[in-house]
């Protein structure tokens, strides 16, 4: 592997980490170094950060905040229930 990727993956450890965690891409920039934004391409899907998974992630909090105010609306009439049999 070329000493300047060698050096950047050094500077950036979630690339090192995804490298060994594909262990074919040691092979795959040995041979075709020029596969390198390939595979910068492929260690931003695995960590998540392209922008289809940040929009996945945002729309599974907005569904998650839904749901919590839904069941804070229905714990909330349950109780107004309550005080009215008692009166």
């Amino acid at each position: 592997m070329r000493n300047d990727i060698q050096y950047y993956l050094d500077q950036q450890s979630e690339l090192k980490y995804f490298l060994r965690m594909h262990p074919e891409w040691y092979r795959q920039l040995s041979r075709a170094p020029g596969d390198f934004p390939n595979f910068k391409q492929e260690a931003d899907d695995f960590f998540g950060r392209t922008f289809s998974k940040k929009i996945d992630r945002f729309n599974e909090r907005v569904d998650f905040l839904s749901m919590l105010f839904d069941m804070a609306a229905v714990m909330g009439s349950e109780e107004e229930g309550k005080k009215e049999s008692k009166d």
